[in-house]
């Protein structure tokens, strides 16, 4: 359908952000302890940059990558995350190996939630050294209202929870 096709496409931008050269040097420079000074620098290249690609999505709320060192480098409409949830996308993310995972809206976030691991490689060298952890949060109500036909309800279920409507009729 139009909604997973939309949906595949957001998670080849998941791919495409923990590619990319410039993402990939930032969190490897990061990760090497560099002065207060140089790690402010990084961090503000690395937001201008998650800025960037979440201005491009109509479908996306924030993306936000926590670093190797635990700092977070976030761009777009953030939602401040509690410890728990944090630690359980981080989770999420690491059983994944460098796969994307999806997590489904709750109560304190309507956003469908797109993670991965982001690992290290330069051009013909692949470490695949732990860099950090990618989180997209994707507008799944506008995704579906956008996309799904007018006519007739449109339920989105994956392993048993209810991804869309938030609240079923």
């Amino acid at each position: 359908t139009a909604i997973e096709t939309e949906l595949k496409r957001l998670q080849q931008l998941s791919y495409r952000i923990l590619s990319e050269e410039q993402v990939q040097e930032w969190l490897t420079l990061l990760k090497k302890n560099p002065s207060d000074y140089d790690r402010l620098i990084i961090s503000h290249y690395l937001i201008d940059r998650l800025i960037s690609y979440s201005g491009e999505e109509p479908y996306v709320y924030s993306i936000q990558i926590m670093d190797a060192k635990g700092n977070e480098h976030e761009g777009g409409n953030i939602l401040r995350m509690d410890t728990v949830r944090k630690d359980h996308i981080l989770s999420v993310a690491a059983e994944g190996k460098g796969e994307n995972r999806w997590m489904y809206p709750d109560s304190n976030d309507p956003a469908l939630i797109a993670t991965r691991e982001i690992r290290s490689f330069h051009k013909t060298n692949f470490d695949l050294d732990y860099l950090g952890t990618l989180v997209i949060r994707i507008n799944i109500e506008k995704l579906v209202r956008d996309i799904a036909p007018e006519e007739g309800d449109v339920m989105i279920v994956s392993d048993g929870h209810v991804i869309y409507p938030s609240e079923p009729t």
